[in-house]
């Protein structure tokens, strides 16, 4: 789902990969593999670290 002004729009699937691979790609071009940053990569794809990264507790390998 993407979430536009006027609610939430689904997304093809694999759209969402394909936006977060090319971001990573564009970014590591642009200022290379030192200084690209989550939260960098994150805003290139228009979306939140939180939603690149999420909790370590929510992880299906994450210790109890």
């Amino acid at each position: 789902m993407e979430l536009t002004p006027s609610g939430p729009v689904p997304v093809a699937e694999g759209a969402l990969d394909a936006d977060l691979l090319a971001a990573v790609r564009d970014e590591v071009v642009a200022y290379g593999v030192r200084r690209a940053t989550a939260a960098s990569i994150a805003a290139r794809a228009g979306i939140s670290r939180v939603t690149l990264l999420p909790a370590r507790r929510h992880h299906p390998l994450a210790r109890p």
